[in-house]
């Protein structure tokens, strides 16, 4: 007599998805003895030449974290002081301007431009807009009014590319940068 196939053989789910190289965990349910990068970082250690064993799925698997092995980490190297040394110089060289020796916090274009933005063409670059808009000048305390009030002043500054102080006639304003009040994207919802 014999006995049918799936009586016999273990039945095993397939995922069509799964290559079977790694086992995902969820947020928070990874055993202990596997870290992500940034907590070998905080230990103070580095994946060193280890393969990622497993990964941290969160936010439904649009974000991945690799896991390693702690055990089989090794020390985060540390550099010396002459490395450290060398890569100021090194960012140094990257972060001043040779026409007016200004060191600056990011990277100049010095390929293409050969200097920084001041000297090259003599115009400063606006990193932040701002807008204002104090009870006294706007006739309310109404928090939506005011907030309402500076992105009006803050947009109007943008488009003319001079500062703009706040005043009566932005209050009015039907529409700011083409958001009408009440619609997503304005600070607050329709004043009541």
């Amino acid at each position: 007599m014999s006995t049918p196939a799936d009586e016999t053989e273990d039945l095993v789910d397939v995922d069509p998805y799964d290559d079977g190289r790694f086992p995902q965990f969820r947020f928070r349910q990874a055993p202990k003895g596997l870290a992500t990068r940034r907590q070998l970082r905080a230990m103070e250690l580095s994946p060193g030449c280890q393969e990622p064993v497993a990964q941290l799925v969160w936010r439904r698997g649009a974000r991945m974290a690799l896991l390693y092995r702690v055990d089989l980490a090794k020390p985060k190297r540390i550099p010396t002081l002459a490395q450290e040394r060398a890569l100021d110089r090194a960012m140094a060289a990257r972060q001043t301007c040779p026409a007016c020796r200004h060191r600056y916090q990011h990277v100049l274009p010095l390929r293409t431009l050969g200097s920084c933005l001041e000297c090259y063409d003599g115009t400063v670059d606006v990193a932040v807009s701002i807008g204002a808009a104090t009870p006294d000048i706007v006739g309310t305390t109404d928090l939506y009014s005011l907030q309402r009030t500076a992105e009006a002043a803050m947009y109007a500054g943008k488009h003319t590319g001079r500062p703009v102080l706040a005043d009566r006639a932005h209050t009015a304003m039907p529409s700011i940068n083409g958001r009408r009040a009440g619609r997503p994207g304005t600070s607050l919802g329709v004043a009541q």
